[in-house]
């Protein structure tokens, strides 16, 4: 509803759920809970599969509404609702827990105080704190991962297959974020994450040559140098295709080249990529074993050339990245494995690979080691990172090449997870799950509301508003009325209920009609037509038969307030037809409708004070008539500010009404020569409307130029092509319209 982000309603149920497994797996993982998931028997399992039931549940109601709107991105949307539920469940229960560890060390620490309970005690929660505090990252991405593994079970063996099975094509996208270590956590260069689930060792800091934004520059750079999409590269050897000055690709376009990058970010996010270029070992065992079974020979000499290939680049990547001084940090990160766990915490994985490359780096740890030993009971020494040390000072080129190699296929992967985080939280970013029935309620009547419930919360279904039709109907001289009655010590206010308001609100159910606001002389009536429900497709019908029985009603007060010499109303009604489904708000339980139809009918039921000068004692047939002010030059197609209007107790029908009625009813036209007061030959339509009632009520339409007149006169000048249509009251033209 904010114009910004996609309203989505979650089942509330899918949302609870989810919420009491994000804390239990939290407080498991955080350590809090003294009893593993494990002791709870059949419990927890049964928890578990009560929750992928639901999760099914959910995805099959998105699947179904994307089959009957035929468009898969509802299913996109489904899963990036729930993944915001998720990431938004797992920060607030987090918060949740640490409040209420915090309670917990305030009240041991005041029984410490009151009752001198043991100090230990106090240290340990204080301590358990800090560690959960510290531990942050870890624990959420522990929690998201669990989490993501039950839908992920759903999603291989029921969702995906039947998404291929309806549109051809399963969600690789979301197949890869459910398996993402760096979506469940803020912190997606966590050293520790980074180490166990992606096998990598990056820098943090801005000079690090091994820093992730240095290190995506320079395989991109290298990858473009390959030039393995670019034809125009196959003459030109690697040292020129890295720079660009020298590639001879200056007649690239902007379009071709973006193109281009794109294909080259496809292959750095690909681990499979990063094999099938460089892994040589892999081809020559490939290579052998095809070769005890005999492959052909085409096959083996096809091996035999990628291995040279893949030699060929392994050798220019080694070479770039030992420039940018590399490869020894890469070999360091590998080479402090499994000792690095001594260390860690309280140091981090990096400062360990710095340590066993950087003499500088050296010093400050060794000084940092002795500052926490007087922390730690337990010594931490250095002699296993010393071995290390001089073990990494003799490894080979080979042994380098192959870490290399593995260094490669891993960051392909945290490439690409980071890449598709990104991605998600911008989709993220464009959601609203919409929690609060002022926005749910505001969002559901507009249509803008997406909703995936399961079967026992959705609500019965409200056809949907597919066109409208508004009519005004205007009181005529309202403020005199009003004056003369206060000067004769009458009530005015109740004058206009009995004699206008309450008749109308009497008939409104006939023409399934409802009031849209009421003014203190005005009134604006709406009527909807509901998709898939033809019977009812008649809108603007009604809105002619309701305006001419507000006349007729308005004549008969009117004969009565005569009698007591009481003030008589006369009226202007507009009736605007839109084919746009209208929007709305709401002022608390008050639904308020939103349509240009409001404006363009309260212009219809206008009537300027120099048309009713005109026309005072005029003995007309018509109550409308309609002049244009200026030349057809000036004018444009349903500008009605531009039209003077004289509009007593006549009824305007808008031309996408007129088009519309003629497709409801079956228009006869009338073959006549009755003229207006300007001498101007009208076209007559007559149809009949089935009333609710069962009877049939005649309609009979007057077609008229508008002709261009002199303002300061009123003389025609001219006519105009615009036309404007009448929907005709008065019973001489029914008298006359039945001898045809």
């Amino acid at each position: 509803m904010d114009n910004i982000r996609h309203d989505v309603l979650i089942s509330p149920v899918f949302i609870n759920d989810t919420s009491k497994l994000v804390y239990r797996l939290m407080s498991h993982h955080a350590g809090i809970e003294k009893k593993g998931l494990e002791s709870l028997s059949g419990e927890w399992p049964m928890e578990v599969d009560n929750y992928k039931q639901i999760y099914k549940e959910l995805m099959l109601e998105a699947i179904n509404k994307a089959k009957l709107s035929k468009q898969i991105s509802i299913v996109y949307l489904a899963q990036t609702a729930v993944f915001k539920i998720l990431l938004d469940g797992i920060r607030a229960q987090y918060d949740t827990m640490i409040g209420q560890l915090k309670k917990t060390v305030r009240q041991t620490d005041l029984c410490v105080y009151d009752y001198n309970s043991p100090p230990e005690e106090s240290y340990h929660s204080n301590v358990n704190l800090r560690k959960i505090h510290l531990d942050r990252a870890i624990i959420e991405q522990k929690v998201g991962k669990d989490m993501c593994g039950f839908w992920a079970d759903i999603e291989q063996n029921e969702i995906q297959p039947m998404l291929e099975a309806i549109f051809g094509c399963s969600t690789q996208l979301f197949e890869n974020l459910l398996i993402n270590p760096i979506l469940h956590t803020q912190q997606y260069d966590n050293s520790f994450i980074m180490l166990n689930e992606y096998d990598l060792c990056l820098g943090r800091r801005t000079n690090d040559p091994d820093k992730y934004e240095a290190l995506i520059f320079l395989v991109r750079q290298i990858i473009n140098a390959i030039g393995l999409y670019d034809p125009s590269f196959s003459d030109i050897n690697i040292e020129q295709r890295s720079n660009p000055s020298l590639s001879h690709d200056k007649e690239d376009t902007l379009k071709k080249r973006r193109t281009y990058n794109e294909k080259i970010e496809g292959i750095i996010q690909d681990p499979e990529n990063m094999e099938l270029l460089f892994n040589w070992l892999q081809t020559k065992a490939d290579y052998r074993n095809l070769k005890k079974q005999n492959a052909s020979k085409s096959e083996l000499i096809r091996l035999k050339n990628l291995m040279k290939n893949q030699k060929k680049l392994l050798n220019y990547l080694y070479k770039q990245f030992k420039r940018k001084g590399l490869i020894e940090l890469i070999s360091a990160s590998y080479e402090m494995q499994p000792e690095h766990l001594k260390y860690c915490p309280p140091l981090n994985p990096q400062q360990i690979a710095q340590y066993l490359v950087s003499s500088k780096t050296r010093k400050a740890i060794k000084k940092r080691l002795k500052r926490i030993n007087q922390n730690y009971q337990q010594v931490l020494s250095l002699r296993p990172l010393n071995k290390k040390i001089k073990l990494l000072k003799n490894t080979t080129d080979f042994k380098h090449k192959i870490f290399l190699i593995r260094f490669l296929k891993a960051f392909a992967r945290y490439h690409r997870d980071i890449n598709n985080f990104r991605i998600i939280q911008d989709c993220m970013e464009q959601v609203n799950i919409a929690t609060e029935d002022k926005i749910i309620n505001l969002s559901r009547v507009n249509n803008t509301l997406y909703q995936f419930l399961l079967p026992h919360e959705r609500p019965p279904e409200k056809a949907a508003i597919i066109n409208h039709v508004v009519v005004k109907a205007d009181v005529r001289g309202s403020t005199d009325i009003t004056y003369q009655m206060n000067k004769l010590g009458l009530n005015p206010a109740s004058y206009f209920s009995l004699n206008f308001f309450d008749p109308i609100s009497e008939i409104l159910s006939e023409y399934d009609a409802t009031k849209n606001f009421i003014e203190g002389d005005a009134v604006i009536l709406s009527i909807f037509e509901y998709e898939n429900a033809p019977a009812g497709w008649f809108c603007a019908s009604k809105a002619c038969s309701i305006a001419l029985n507000i006349l007729m009603i308005i004549r008969r007060y009117n004969e009565k307030s005569q009698k007591f010499q009481l003030p008589i109303l006369e009226l202007g009604i507009g009736i605007s037809y839109s084919d746009k489904v209208p929007a709305f708000l709401f002022d608390q339980a008050n639904r308020i409708m939103i349509s240009s139809a409001i404006n363009q009918a309260d212009r219809l039921s206008r009537c300027s004070k120099a048309g009713i000068r005109l026309f005072v004692n005029q003995n007309s047939l018509f109550n409308l008539y309609v002049f244009q002010a200026y030349d057809a030059e000036n004018m444009t197609d349903g500008n009605d500010d531009l039209y003077l209007r004289y509009n007593v107790n006549g009824i305007e029908l808008n031309a996408e009404g007129f088009k519309k009625l003629s497709n409801e009813i079956d228009l006869k036209l009338l073959k006549g020569t009755l003229t207006d007061i300007n001498e101007l030959k009208s076209n007559f339509y007559t149809g009949k409307f089935p009333t609710k009632s069962g009877y049939y009520q005649r309609l009979l339409i007057r077609e008229s130029q508008i002709p261009i007149i002199d303002t300061a006169t009123f003389k025609v000048k001219d006519i105009s092509s615009h036309k404007y249509y009448e929907v005709c009251s008065n019973p001489k033209l029914y008298q006359w319209a039945d001898k045809f």
